[in-house]
């Protein structure tokens, strides 16, 4: 699984959540969640499609960046002359 369909089953998750949270106190405020409800339903959906037809996908992405910190050594040897 990729981030992007943890994220999607998270933020369903807390819309479902809301939902639940908001029907006693006021049920008008619930039922105006539920197209909320629908879309990140419909986005974690997407993100499963996706995550099953490229079942590599995060593999295949190098890192942007990579750390190269040292602490306590001071400049490496051919810097600060």
């Amino acid at each position: 699984m990729t981030t992007g369909l943890y994220l999607a089953v998270a933020a369903l998750a807390l819309t479902i959540a809301a939902i639940v949270t908001a029907a006693p106190v006021r049920r008008a405020a619930a039922l105006l969640l539920v197209p909320a409800l629908l879309w990140t339903a419909f986005i974690a959906l997407l993100n499963f499609q996706i995550d099953r037809a490229n079942p590599d996908a995060e593999t295949l992405v190098t890192p942007a960046a990579t750390t190269q910190i040292s602490i306590g050594k001071g400049p490496p040897p051919d810097e600060g002359q």
